[in-house]
Formats: structure tokens, sequence, C-alpha cells
């Protein structure tokens, strides 16, 4: 598709005159893969979607005849943290092979109560424990971060402790 291109000599050409070529749709927030067993798993920061998807569960035929050639895949909600999202190419049989991004994202919820209605103190609630948690991730990873400065220190001091007993 393009103007002043080079069209091989096996190419199967289609007339498209006076229609519009897209390269696909993105449904940018699917359930199409997630089983609605996955509830009993959703519902915290590390859940990752692509470990609990079947797909062999549905038919993404509807999808890929509407145009979408690439989806969002989100977790159920289930409480504040509802876990990782990933973005897979259709037809994903194989979630390795067309899977365009691990963890894309993560899906939050502010307000979920087990029903249809949201409330204000549930929002609350939701909104503190989830700042805990990314405070947590916070601290969790400046404690690494320190180890590992820390540690390249100490293998910096040994090699040349090591290097002045070495010599005469």
């Amino acid at each position: 598709v393009g103007k002043d291109i080079e069209v091989p000599a096996d190419a199967t050409l289609i007339d498209a005159t006076g229609r519009v070529i897209i390269p696909g749709l993105v449904d940018a927030g699917s359930y199409l893969f997630v089983p609605y067993s996955d509830a009993a798993t959703s519902g915290s920061a590390e859940h990752d979607v692509l470990d609990a998807i079947d797909t062999f569960g549905r038919n993404e035929a509807d999808a890929l005849a509407a145009g979408v050639t690439a989806v969002l895949i989100r977790p159920l909600s289930r409480g504040p943290l509802c876990g990782l999202e990933a973005v897979l190419h259709l037809p994903s049989r194989d979630t390795q092979r067309f899977s365009m991004k691990r963890q894309a994202a993560i899906k939050m919820s502010m307000g979920f109560s087990g029903g249809d209605t949201s409330t204000a103190p549930q929002r609350q609630a939701d909104f503190r424990s989830t700042r805990q948690a990314f405070d947590g991730a916070k601290q969790y990873k400046e404690t690494w971060d320190k180890y590992r400065k820390d540690l390249g220190d100490y293998q910096a001091k040994k090699k040349q402790w090591d290097e002045q007993k070495q010599k005469p």
C-alpha cells in the first residue's frame, strides 16, 4: 500500500479504489480472553493478566471481523489495584509470540464495593491503600538501589584490598 511502490510480480493485487485502508484498530480496554473464574485471582498489583488468560476460551473472530488487530487485555476489577494489563496482537493463540507488550499498564479501580455502586468512603479508603502501596513500592526500590550501590562500593574496595595484598 502506498505511492510509487515497486510491486513484486507474484503479488496479489486488490483494487481498493474509493476505500479506506487502515492497519487495524486497537481495543484499549478488553476482557476478550479473561475468564470469569479469574475474579478469584485478581486484585493485587503483581497479578499479571497474561498468567490467567484463555486464548482458546473465547473466539476473537468478531473482533477481527470488526477490524480490531490489537487489544489491551485487562484483569477484572477486584479491589483498588486490579493487576497488570498486556497488549496482544490478534489472533493470539500463543501469548509469547503475539504479546506486543507485557505489563503495559496497571489497572486501578477506586470505590469498588462489590456491586454496581461506588461510595465516597470506599473511594477514600481505596485511595489511601493505593497510596500506601505506591509508597511501599518506592521504599522497596530505594532500598534495592542503596543495596546495589553499597554492594558496588564493597566490591571496589575488596578489589583494591586484594590487589594491595598481592603486592610484595
